[in-house]
């Protein structure tokens, strides 16, 4: 496993939203079996990428299918990815497991539409959250 870089280099911004997703391990070398459909939560996610706390370490490199759900969609949304990264740590439940972040770089076109509205929502949010600042004249 790679640790987390140190550098930012993120061009988009993350939102911390917690909800679920579900991935599978997509084997680098044709003619190997995919791994099960495994069930993570996020951290955090953005146009570009997403973190996910899960108990199943993954390599960097390796190609993953997620499905992720959006809050007051009906449908997940089926995306492709890259773990870029994955270091330990302990879950909420005091166990062992793993934050991981995957690139996304594959997504269906309706799919993508509706991720942008909600991040997109999700900016919204946290611009009304955050206090303005005053300017003295």
């Amino acid at each position: 496993m790679e640790q987390k870089p140190s550098s930012e280099k993120r061009r988009y911004v993350r939102f911390n939203v917690k909800t679920e997703v579900k991935f599978q391990a997509q084997q680098k070398y044709q003619g190997q079996t995919p791994s099960e459909n495994v069930s993570a939560i996020t951290k955090n996610l953005s146009v570009e990428g997403v973190c996910f706390l899960t108990d199943k370490a993954l390599d960097p490199g390796n190609m993953l299918k997620l499905e992720i759900v959006v809050p007051d969609q009906p449908e997940v949304l089926h995306l492709r990815g890259e773990v870029m990264w994955s270091i330990p740590v302990s879950l909420p439940d005091g166990k062992q497991g793993y934050e991981t972040g995957v690139k996304l770089f594959t997504i269906k076109q309706s799919d993508e539409t509706r991720f942008i509205e909600y991040v997109y929502q999700e900016t919204a949010k946290k611009s009304k959250q955050e206090p303005q600042s005053e300017t003295q004249e």
